[in-house]
């Protein structure tokens, strides 16, 4: 069984009711798929990340973990860095069954990273903190969702149709989906007592949600 989770933006402050959700959650996977957004640099550098939540990250080392970057996390060390993953790709494709996947964050398809290169890195701190605010204040009222914008889920749409595999798995939006007539899904987020996420299991897709 692979369980697939993405947009958790941990920081340097361990979260102990997340900490047990998340070890619970992924403890019976025979893989495990971090699909972008694991930490958030424009809060706080890997180091602190690391030493923080690395209780957690030492039992996912014991899995088969597959790391795959997101727009949050994109320190060109990460390779090196990130010791409690099997791999780190930009794009994981494989076959299941007779089930062709392809994974992938999903932030190359808007424009949000060239927007992120134009702004200085302290304004982006700023930014962030602002955002988890919003996005607390959004989860209490509109459970599950990121905005009313349909954008980031319009271009996924459009992205995966490009895209050779008989399932597609994005992230990045924050928006949980299961399109099992497209073949297009999306992971959700874990962050402010929420949770989504998918579970493969041969060859098929299930999306999960749970709060903690």
């Amino acid at each position: 069984m692979r369980i697939v989770i993405a947009d958790l933006h941990l920081t340097d402050r361990y979260d102990s009711r997340l900490g047990e959700f998340l070890s619970g959650l992924t403890a019976e996977a025979d893989e495990l798929i971090i699909n972008g957004d694991l930490w958030d640099e424009d809060i706080t550098e890997f180091a602190g990340f690391e030493r923080a939540w690395r209780p957690l990250l030492q039992k996912w080392a014991a899995l088969r973990t597959v790391y795959l970057p997101g727009n949050h996390d994109t320190d060109p060390l990460l390779a090196e860095k990130a010791w409690f993953a099997a791999e780190v790709l930009p794009v994981y494709s494989f076959t299941d069954g007779s089930v062709r996947f392809h994974i992938e964050h999903g932030h190359v398809f808007d424009t949000e990273g060239l927007v992120r290169r134009l702004v200085p890195q302290p304004l982006l701190g700023l930014i962030a903190h602002a955002n988890r605010v919003r996005t607390w204040l959004w989860s209490r009222l509109f459970p599950f969702t990121h905005s009313f914008s349909e954008t980031e889920t319009v271009q996924q749409h459009s992205a995966r149709k490009l895209i050779d595999a008989d399932v597609v798995i994005f992230s990045h939006s924050h928006k949980p989906l299961a399109d099992r007539s497209s073949g297009l899904y999306n992971t959700g987020a874990i962050m402010h007592g929420q949770a989504s996420w998918l579970v493969i299991d041969q060859g098929a897709v299930a999306l999960r949600k749970s709060t903690y």
